[in-house]
């Protein structure tokens, strides 16, 4: 019966026969090693079976035993490992290697608060990931080394390329005014991670700048200094997080020194970039004619004739370089019994493929354990520091965008006029002006702006952190932490006289921020056993105290005294001068408890009250949070089939809040540059409450073939209401917006998650994983007081591109411009054939949902194979559903660049049944292709027409290496791998990668303007312990 359920659940996952399970041993005299990566394993328990005689293996895997003469048989046991019993005969030496048991690995989790449980008595559902899984193909932000490993979250990188911000979003955004991010919780403190900068608009930043992303607190940690992630995906996981865990949280685990082991880690990382997906430009169709016949070369255009093949185009590739990134790490490890230390250095530096941009990060940690009184007391210290300099990181938007004027380039025109000579001598004002022969605001010479608009950010930043553990008696202890995360950031603009909207003597803009973030709490801990009752229960308290200071200085309302001098003492009176300064305190009180009956039955308590600083001036400072579930271990507690380990039904409810913004409830007056009052013209919310997501979550986990198979389903319903509206007042009232609570905003889905150890021996194990989910998000409910009675997230401006909340829709979906038809469905165009975009009754354009950017559903296929040493990983992703919208493309088409408008020339029109509007009539013949485009191309054009599919399915992640014998004297492991990322896409209809996300915010979705193009990397990793 076994054998056939092997066989049914191969077919079904690979369509591949069964393979029996190996139990094999390899002779080698003395020495214990792990199966996989034929790596020493120090500290492995050998005992004589039946007596207590036994050892420990060194550093080196090595054991020596004095046997009793009648022994038989050896055992060998290891935390998260089979165990081994090897028969002694008439051998003296021995060789063992030892299999990871998948059962065992998955026993305790880290949860929340840095506490370890037991998988078995989880009421909710968590992932969690090694260390390995986020350097086997290194990402310099570890985050996105989770995209399609995680069921129910999708990961979406950013625009700004390497040290940029990403977005992480768990089952569906919830929230219309927050961030709609998950907590980031490292070794049980919260992690600062707000962004300095992000994107506003269609068009880049406030006042006219580019869209720059500063980056986020995530990506600044070194991926090799952990040691686990485990994703709390419902709010029963992330309860005892309160108002901050309304998106879920991520705990972060990272490495320690060990007892008795004394090793270095070196490991370098060295990888390639190409675009990997380009928008179709054609070659055919040059700038329109003088009248005199002659190409008017200061046309921006191409929509003249025909090129006579002899003119120069312009290829895009070439302007892009090869991208290469150099990741290297040194850690250290070593311990005695009583203290552990763990140091590491990590050096990244990078060159992006746009041409000047380039990263450099450096990273220090170190981590001091010690034990004393009989480890009675434990106290951990860790001290992190980084510093990191980013140069020319790529922008996004219409504004100072080098990709604007590389991509509208005329065909025919001659580029390397400018990209050799991106200035000329202005004789008249004494200085190198900007050559360029297309004055718009919307493009400039590519060159010049990255010579002569260049921008730099630098960050530096220290996390200190120190915990105190005293074991009061064997099954209680108090723990102590506190912390203090630092972060200052410096960023620079110099834009230099003659760009575009700009000053006559340029522009400088210079932000500086610090960020600093104090957290403490104090815990009790009791575990006891009573009888067949256990009792696990925490009490503690935390304080989470966060302060900002910022300004910025800005010449872009008057410009500089002397062109070209970047400096805050040359901006010229009336400058924009712009100072920050805000702090938010949250005080907490909780309590969880879990109680188990035999070990079969769970149930889950928690409790946690907020006082938020954000909340004064209402009634309402302070907020409890509860949650409650169960589990019930089915296969302990009736008979099943031999075949089944593990039969787990859970479930769980719980309520968590989300903070809202500073000064709500008590706006405040400032004063403008020049010492004008700049008066508020909001009203005091004083009767705020904070947003609430209520969930509740039914899931069952299966476990079979002595848990070789898992398999783990959920179900998860979440609504959040009182939602932070923005409504605008009455006229003839004091001020112009008011705030409000309302609103309900569903999320709810499944999730799948299946493992299957298909082959284990000690030569050859492969082990597949799957996870799928699906999330429905719905606008349930808002408020009938707002504008058009939907919350808008991206305005529309002068564009044709928006994103709102609407009853009855999607959170985010996309609204803009459709062409008008007939009942029919012929178009309406004008005489010339130009089309009609569709206006209301009144006679006004009307935006109209054109779709939703978020997938419908995720799978991710994970694959280890390991032969001998050799190691095979690859993931396969896919997003399917969901709709992006390219107003690259809507653009690229107005200016007559982009292949779509040469074959529409080439075949004499577009031809689509069309009405004359002001006739009636049938529209006689094709519509000339620049009619056509010239309705509906454009920023401002019918974006209907620039919707595509966002489904996309791509090979994620390779892994390609050799594991070197362990017999190679002081080198304790050498591992050579090839290594690969978006290696290229599976299916894809956008014409650009639907993942990439040009902000981190709720604004700006779904959504491609001039985004740098995604990139495959491949390249070599090698790993070396001594």
């Amino acid at each position: 019966m076994e054998k056939l359920l092997h066989i049914f659940f191969l077919a079904l996952l690979f369509g591949l026969a069964a393979l029996p399970p190996a139990h094999a041993q390899l002779a080698v005299s003395g020495r214990v090693l792990e199966t996989k990566s034929a790596q020493p394993l120090p500290g492995v328990t050998v005992l004589v079976k039946g007596t207590s005689t036994g050892t420990v293996t060194d550093v080196d895997g090595r054991f020596s035993l004095a046997v009793p003469n009648a022994a038989t048989v050896l055992v060998f046991s290891f935390v998260g490992y089979n165990v081994e019993e090897v028969p002694v005969g008439n051998n003296t030496t021995f060789t063992v290697s030892l299999i990871e048991s998948v059962d065992q690995l998955e026993e305790l989790v880290v949860t929340a608060l840095g506490i370890e449980k037991d998988t078995r008595g989880l009421a909710y559902t968590t992932q969690q990931l090694g260390g390995e899984e986020l350097t086997r193909a290194k990402d310099p932000n570890l985050m996105n080394s989770l995209a399609g490993k995680v069921a129910g979250v999708t990961i979406n990188r950013s625009a700004a390329g390497v040290g940029g911000s990403v977005k992480v979003n768990i089952r569906g955004n919830r929230s219309a005014s927050g961030a709609n991010q998950p907590l980031y919780v490292i070794d049980g403190i919260p992690l600062l991670n707000s962004s300095p900068s992000q994107p506003l608009n269609a068009f880049g930043g406030d006042r006219n700048t580019a869209g720059r992303d500063g980056g986020d607190g995530i990506a600044n940690l070194n991926p090799d200094d952990i040691e686990s992630i485990n994703v709390l995906k419902g709010a029963s996981a992330s309860a005892l997080y309160g108002s901050q865990a309304a998106n879920g949280v991520i705990v972060i685990t990272t490495k320690r020194g060990k007892k008795g082991v004394s090793r270095i880690d070196f490991s370098s990382n060295v990888t390639m970039e190409q675009p990997i997906l380009l928008q179709d430009f054609q070659r055919q169709y040059g700038q329109p004619l003088n009248d005199d016949g002659s190409r008017n070369t200061t046309s921006p255009y191409s929509w003249g004739p025909e090129l006579s093949g002899n003119e120069p185009v312009v290829d895009v590739k070439d302007f892009f370089r090869t991208g290469t990134s150099l990741i290297n790490s040194l850690a250290f490890t070593g311990g005695t019994e009583h203290a552990q230390t763990y140091f590491s250095y990590a050096n990244t530096y990078s060159e992006g493929i746009l041409p000047t941009s380039d990263f450099k990060r450096h990273n220090f940690t170190l981590r001091q354990s010690t034990q004393l009184f009989d480890s009675k007391l434990r106290i951990d210290a860790n001290i992190n520091y980084l510093t990191q300099k980013a140069h020319n990181r790529p922008t996004s938007g219409f504004y100072f965008n080098p990709l604007t004027g590389l991509y509208l380039f005329p065909r025919g025109a001659d580029f390397n006029q400018y990209s050799e000579n991106f200035e000329v001598e202005n004789i008249e004002r004494r200085l190198m002006g900007q050559n360029w022969a297309f004055q718009e605001p919307t493009q400039q010479n590519p060159y010049w702006i990255l010579n002569r608009n260049a921008s730099d950010d630098n960050r530096n930043r220290i996390i200190g952190s120190a915990t105190l553990k005293y074991n009061i008696l064997p099954w209680m202890n108090v723990q102590g932490r506190l912390s203090v995360d630092r972060i200052s950031d410096l960023f620079t603009h110099k834009i230099h006289a003659t760009s575009v909207i700009t000053p006559e003597n340029g522009r400088y803009i210079r932000e500086e921020q610090v960020q600093q973030q104090f957290y403490g709490d104090l815990l009790l801990n009791v575990n006891q056993q009573f009888n067949n009752i256990s009792l696990s229960a925490t009490l503690g308290t935390s304080i989470n105290d966060t302060h900002i200071q910022g300004e910025t200085f800005d010449s872009y309302n008057e410009g500089l005294h002397f062109a070209n001098v970047f400096t805050v003492a040359n901006l010229r009176p009336g400058s924009t001068i712009t100072e920050i300064s805000s702090r938010r305190q949250l005080q907490a009180v909780f309590a969880s408890a879990q109680l188990g009956y035999k070990d079969v039955v769970y149930l889950d308590l928690t409790g946690r009250n907020d006082w938020a600083s954000t909340l004064a001036f209402t009634p309402n400072g302070s907020y409890f949070y509860p949650s409650v579930g169960t589990t019930f271990i089915l296969n302990e507690m009736i008979t099943m089939p031999a075949a089944v380990s593990l039969a787990k039904l859970r479930a769980s409810y719980a309520s968590v809040g989300n903070d809202v913004p500073l000064f709500v409830t008590n706006p405040t007056h400032y004063i403008s540059p020049g010492g004008n009052a700049d008066f508020n013209t909001e009203a005091p919310f004083t009767d705020l409450k904070p947003e609430i997501s209520s969930s509740l979550e039914f899931g069952a986990d299966i476990g079979l073939f002595n848990n070789r198979l898992a398999l783990n389903l959920t179900y998860y319903n979440t609504h959040t209401e009182n939602q932070f509206l923005r409504i605008r007042t009455s006229s003839g009232t004091l001020y112009s917006y008011r705030y409000i609570n309302a609103g309900d905003i569903q999320n709810k889905g499944v999730e799948a998650m299946l493992n299957y150890a298909l082959v284990k021996n000690d030569r050859f194990s492969w082990t597949a994983g799957l996870n799928f989910s699906r999330n429905k998000n719905e606008v349930l409910e808002l408020s009938n007081e707002l504008d058009d009675d939907m919350v808008i997230l991206t305005e529309q401006g002068s564009t044709s591109y928006s994103s709102v909340l609407k009853v009855g829709g999607s959170f985010g979906d996309i609204y803009g411009f459709v062409l008008d038809r007939a009942d029919n469905g012929s178009l309406y165009v004008t005489e010339d054939g130009t089309p009609v975009k569709k206006r209301n009754e009144d006679g006004v354009l009307e935006l109209e949902r054109l779709g939703n950017p978020n997938p419908t559903w995720q799978l991710g296929v994970n694959n280890n194979i390991s032969y001998r040493g050799i190691n095979l990983d690859f993931l396969i992703d896919a997003r399917v559903g969901g709709e992006v919208v390219s107003l690259t493309q809507a653009v690229m088409d107005q200016y007559g660049v982009s292949q779509a408008t040469a074959e529409a020339r080439n075949a004499g029109g577009i031809d689509v049944p069309a009405i004359v509007q002001e006739t009636g009539e049938p529209f006689a013949g094709k519509i000339p292709a620049d009619k056509y485009y010239g309705g509906i191309a454009g920023r401002d054009g019918v974006s209907s027409e620039y919707v595509y599919s966002a489904t996309n399915v791509r090979l994620r992640e390779l892994a390609l290496g050799y594991q070197f014998p362990a017999s190679l004297g002081f080198v304790k492991n050498l591992q050579l791998s090839f290594v690969a990322r978006n290696l290229f896409f599976l299916y894809n209809e956008a014409p650009y990668d639907p993942e990439i996300s040009m902000s981190t915010g709720n604004n700006l979705q779904g959504v491609d303007i001039f985004g740098v193009p995604t990139t495959r990397s491949y390249g070599l990793n090698l790993k070396v312990s001594f």
